[in-house]
Order: C-alpha cells, then sequence, then structure tokens
C-alpha cells in the first residue's frame, strides 16, 4: 500500500508532532507568563494546560479515527475523518496562523495544517476508491491463453 492510503500514519504523525509542539509551546507560555508577574502565574498556567490536553485528546480522536478508516475502509469514518481534518485546518490555518505570538506558535499552526492537507487527501483518496482493492499499477493483467 503507498502512503497516499495511510491515513494511520498521516494521523499518528499528525498527533505526535503537533503535540510535541504544543508541548514545548505551553511551556514557554508558562514560564514567560510567570517570570513577567508572578500574580497571574497560576491563573494563566491551569486554562493553558487545560486547552493543552483538550488538544491532545483532538488529535488522539483524530488518530484513531485515521487508523480506523485506513483498516475498515467505512465511508462514514471517512467523512467524518474529513470533517475533523477540515475543522483541524481552519482553526490552525485560519484562526491559529495569523493571530499568533511567537515563532513556535506559527510553526505549530503552520505545520498542523499543512498536515491536516496532507491526511485530507489520502482519506479523498479513501473516499474515492470506495471498498475495491487498492493495487500499484494503473494496468490490467493480461492472461496469455496455454498452448
Amino acid at each position: 500500500m503507498r502512503y497516499r492510503f495511510q491515513t494511520g500514519l498521516g494521523t499518528l504523525i499528525q498527533l505526535i508532532v503537533v503535540s510535541l509542539l504544543s508541548l514545548i509551546n505551553t511551556i514557554i507560555n508558562i514560564v514567560s507568563t510567570c517570570h513577567s508577574s508572578s500574580s497571574d502565574c497560576v491563573s494563566n498556567t491551569v486554562p493553558t494546560l487545560i486547552l493543552f490536553i483538550i488538544t491532545v485528546f483532538w488529535f488522539v480522536g483524530i488518530a484513531a479515527m485515521g487508523f480506523l478508516v485506513q483498516k475498515k475502509r467505512s465511508r462514514r469514518l471517512n467523512l467524518f475523518l474529513l470533517g475533523a481534518e477540515g475543522i483541524t485546518f481552519l482553526v490552525s490555518g485560519y484562526f491559529d496562523f495569523p493571530r499568533a505570538s511567537g515563532l513556535i506558535a506559527k510553526t505549530t499552526s503552520l505545520i498542523d495544517a499543512i498536515i491536516s492537507v496532507w491526511v485530507i487527501f489520502m482519506a479523498v483518496n479513501i473516499f474515492l476508491y470506495k471498498k475495491r482493492r487498492i493495487v500499484k499499477g494503473s494496468k490490467p493483467r493480461i492472461s496469455r491463453p496455454k498452448s
């Protein structure tokens, strides 16, 4: 199977990359807030950690959906994956990227948007193939008559 049909691998890469970059961004955000004003430290740390946990759960759900779409070829799951990745692309590319402060936050949003487009491309390929067998080449096999 080629890479253009492996939504499980794509969503797993998305989970790992975005979670690590979000963790780095969260730590930088907490440290900078606590360093600049110690009175806002706790009031900023709790919502930032909650947002990080929600983000990780979102991408864990997308990764699980990606593996199920790859394995079962379900059209309904595929549509859910397309919708979830569309929401992810909209949030990361349209809302977060222009408003992100700092290089790490912008990089995280940009990488997330790029990986979302990649996974959307793979999910569309699986959706178009339906439940047919995916083969490497497009040449039909010609059987030669036995003589």
